[in-house]
């Protein structure tokens, strides 16, 4: 990929000294396709960097849990906030907690209660960052959403099962290894 940015600058540069009637064309349809080369090259060194921290991420045990811990208090509710006050106490947290609850309209008590449905399965995988992390299957969100047509049915029943139902999905890691060929119409 490197070379062909390389020659893909080059051909830019030798573009931009040529000056005749229609070259900013030419010029714009080199630009772009160099922009589509160096996005294509970020997206990999990028995944690249993922797969590398996972990796030492799992052989170095005491690094991959200070990673939890550091994420752990990050994700942790320690107080709310509005313009008046700022309550730290776990009590404070639980008497605010149970009178949201109460606020919450008849409709939106049957808005929370309403199934998940089948569409929001679909729209959730796809508002996520494509290549961001990598699942517990090892796959980035890209797979799924660049397969959706082949995976989508049986995403969307494995998680529909366990929103809706409740159903376990320990088992799923055993589920999820296919062998693909590597030849054409195999």
């Amino acid at each position: 990929m490197k070379r062909e940015i390389t020659k893909k600058k080059e051909e830019l540069v030798r573009v931009t000294n040529v000056v005749w009637p229609g070259s900013w064309k030419l010029i714009r349809i080199v630009e772009n396709q160099l922009d589509g080369l160096l996005s294509r090259e970020e997206v990999y060194w990028r995944q690249r960097s993922r797969v590398a921290w996972l990796r030492n991420g799992d052989s170095n045990i005491r690094f991959f849990h200070a990673q939890a811990s550091c994420r752990r208090l990050r994700n942790k509710i320690s107080g709310l906030i509005d313009e008046r006050w700022i309550c730290p106490q776990q009590a404070d947290l639980d008497e605010v907690l149970e009178k949201v609850s109460r606020q919450l309209s008849y409709r939106g008590r049957i808005y929370l209660d309403t199934l998940f449905k089948t569409a929001e399965i679909q729209k959730a995988l796809f508002a996520m960052s494509p290549s961001k992390t990598l699942g517990g299957d090892g796959f980035p969100a890209i797979f799924y959403q660049k397969h959706w047509d082949i995976v989508g049915y049986t995403v969307t029943i494995t998680c529909l099962g366990f929103l809706n139902n409740g159903d376990t999905i320990g088992d799923i890691n055993t589920t999820l290894i296919t062998l693909i060929p590597k030849v054409k119409k195999a």
